[in-house]
């Protein structure tokens, strides 16, 4: 069915999913739109199980983790929703949260060797490329600091090993009792150091996008002002220019003043006082 069997655990090791590990830190964004999967604590009980998903949407895949003292499926594990919509409905009932293994591994290639990552990611950086690279300085960093025989970060593209228990991001580590005791601890450490990093990132492109806001409103500002002060200019050079078309000059308060009746021509003036017309004497 839609529930998967986790795979027997070798012997003398301890499996950890990225999701089993306390992340105080971890940054609260919103999810790429292609997330899907959700990491469920604590999952209902195989009889609930097919009513509780109907109430979010169709799902594709349902991994039970395994109990590491019975070896028997625990009540956590992954739920993987068909479509992104359905997964953000469960986590905005905090039914579940986002799969920390989803937008780990949204960041590796389809294939194993083929770097052609998901278009979109929740976090700017990868957290494998932090828990591995430069050589593996961290993963050597925690087996040192625990003691272990042997640390391994596994999961989908990740190996073909066939000590990986899950498709999802999990660490393998081999040792003592005291040395995978403090395990969980040292991994929590690392993981909030990258939860810092991408918690300091998102910090500085908001700070960018404030800045920039500010600087686009100061323009639009200084646009305003010119804007206005040429609107003053051209309303004064109009009046100027309706004041030099005017026949006579404005009075003290700025009018036009009305041109007296003497000065009128003779044609002008009003019937009662027009000069009579002149008749010549009779010889």
């Amino acid at each position: 069915g839609l529930v998967a069997k986790p795979p027997a655990t070798p012997s003398g090791t301890l499996p950890i999913h990225i999701d089993e590990l306390e992340m105080p830190s971890r940054p609260e964004v919103a999810p790429a739109l292609t997330d899907r999967e959700v990491w469920v604590d604590p999952l209902p009980g195989d009889e609930e199980l097919q009513e509780w998903l109907a109430a979010f949407g169709e799902v594709e895949e349902v991994f039970r983790l395994k109990d590491v003292t019975t070896g028997r499926p625990s009540d956590r594990g992954y739920v993987l929703f068909k479509e992104h919509s359905a997964a953000k409905a469960c986590v905005e009932v905090r039914s579940g949260a986002w799969s920390e293994s989803e937008r780990a591994l949204s960041w590796q290639g389809k294939r194993r060797g083929k770097r052609t990552a998901k278009a979109s990611h929740t976090y700017p950086e990868s957290l494998i490329t932090y828990l591995i690279g430069n050589h593996g300085v961290v993963m050597n960093e925690v087996r040192k600091a625990c003691g272990l025989n042997s640390l391994r970060l596994r999961g989908h593209t990740l190996s073909e090993d066939a000590c990986a228990i899950s498709k999802r991001l999990h660490f393998l580590a081999a040792g003592g009792k005291a040395s995978l005791d403090r395990l969980q601890e040292e991994l929590e450490k690392h993981l909030e150091t990258f939860h810092d990093q991408v918690h300091a990132w998102f910090e500085k492109k908001q700070k960018q996008a404030r800045r920039k806001e500010f600087l686009q409103r100061k323009k639009q500002e200084r646009l305003d002002d010119e804007r206005q002060q040429k609107a003053e200019k051209d309303e004064e050079q109009i009046d100027a220019e309706e004041d030099s078309d005017s026949e006579f000059p404005p009075d003290a308060d700025g009018e036009v003043a009305e041109q007296p009746p003497h000065l009128l021509p003779p044609d002008a003036m009003p019937p009662a006082i027009m000069p009579l017309p002149h008749h010549a004497s009779p010889t």
